[in-house]
């Protein structure tokens, strides 16, 4: 039973990851977090873009990729493009408006990457993410 693409055969990935988590000076518990977005160490390397002033995802072109940092962490995407429901807070659970990231892969291709959607529309239930992309083209 093959489980996973080969090594070289993908970029990101979706996964549920555990973390620890420090909650007073002297006390870490795990916490698992839904949605989380893994990059291929090593092999890709992610741009996270604000969006403002002129910085748009739609006027985003490939002349503006020396205007970025690139990471090559393995969680630079992470839990970051989504916001999850804290109690107390008048926040809905939802993709970030905000931002937006640039992708290159092994290759050397470049592409523009938004998320769109984190949950169900109808049912609300997550793990139904969508997302768009854009090769950057010179």
């Amino acid at each position: 039973v093959e489980v996973a693409p080969a090594k070289t055969e993908w970029d990101m990935v979706f996964t549920i990851f555990t973390n620890l988590i420090q909650i007073d000076a002297t006390t870490k518990i795990p916490y698992a977090y839904n949605d989380f977005i893994l990059t291929n160490e090593g092999r890709v390397e992610v741009a996270t873009v604000a969006i403002e002033g002129d910085v748009t995802y739609e006027d985003f072109t490939a002349a503006q990729l020396t205007t970025i940092q690139f990471d090559d962490a393995r969680a630079a995407i992470g839990s970051d493009w989504r916001v999850v429901a804290q109690p107390g807070s008048d926040q809905e659970a939802g993709v970030k408006s905000d931002i937006f990231y640039v992708i290159e892969d092994a290759n050397g291709n470049y592409y523009k990457l938004r998320f769109t959607r984190m949950s169900d529309p109808v049912s609300g239930e997550r793990g139904h993410p969508q997302f768009e992309y854009e090769i950057l083209a010179d």
